[in-house]
């Protein structure tokens, strides 16, 4: 990661339990929400952040695969970088739980508003949504209220290069995994991709990127695909029934 200049890298489905680690390098520092042995390798969620910078985990927002740090001095600009790693369960798996999961992303999220932070969230939502799979269930649902409510950008839908689906596996594709970011990040927005299948471990998922620039002038909107999401209540204007 150092090579290739990653401040942070978030895992999801980290499969550790209890104190486990991602061993990073010498050059990074491992913050993980694991879950207890008792209930198997599924699920877990983490940043790899590098050494150096000033991070804190928000342990107000925190709990089973929900991960929200801190990170101050990183903007360059003196306003914190809230960053948050989320892992949904598949539809119909724990819907009380995947419901609780997004209350917890929902008051992160209104902080950061509220506070004028910048705000990058990512994770494997297990949800889908009209924009990009032409079907919507609960998970994409949540995704799509909690965005319209807080004024996120979906990068799935608005940038050029995250047109891919995320999810590839038995002659089936979907997307799954999502990152977002409020309007004071978007401006810093240079770039934001998905990778290969062969660049991860488990290689049913893609790697999801997004590259800031915290330094000189922000970049115009020109990557920006003029892609919007369309809220429930509005689908019989756009033909959607």
């Amino acid at each position: 990661m150092e090579k290739e200049r990653v401040d942070i890298c978030g895992i999801n489905e980290s499969g550790l339990n209890d104190d486990e680690f991602v061993d990073g390098g010498e050059g990074y520092e491992w913050f993980g929400c694991n879950r207890p042995a008792i209930e198997g390798k599924g699920g877990g969620v983490g940043f790899l952040v590098k050494k150096g910078l000033q991070v804190s985990e928000l342990k107000e927002y925190t709990g089973k695969d929900c991960l929200a740090l801190c990170v101050k001095g990183m903007s360059g600009s003196g306003v914190n970088v809230i960053l948050v790693n989320v892992y949904q369960k598949c539809e119909g798996v724990n819907v009380v739980e995947n419901k609780e999961r997004m209350a917890m992303f929902q008051k992160v999220t209104e902080q950061a508003r509220m506070k004028g932070e910048m705000l990058i969230v990512g994770g494997d939502f297990n949800g889908h949504i009209w924009e990009l799979d032409g079907v919507e269930n609960v998970n994409g649902r949540m995704l799509k209220e909690c965005a319209i409510e807080n004024d996120l950008e979906i990068m799935n839908v608005i940038w050029n290069r995250m047109q891919k689906c995320t999810w590839e596996s038995g002659g089936r594709s979907y997307h799954l995994d999502y990152i977002m970011v409020n309007d004071s990040c978007r401006e810093k927005v240079k770039d934001s991709w998905l990778g290969g299948l062969d660049d991860v471990v488990e290689r049913d998922h893609r790697v999801v990127g997004l590259r800031m620039e915290w330094v000189g002038e922000t970049r115009k909107r020109g990557g920006a695909k003029k892609k919007r999401i369309v809220p429930v209540d509005k689908w019989e204007e756009f033909g959607r029934k």
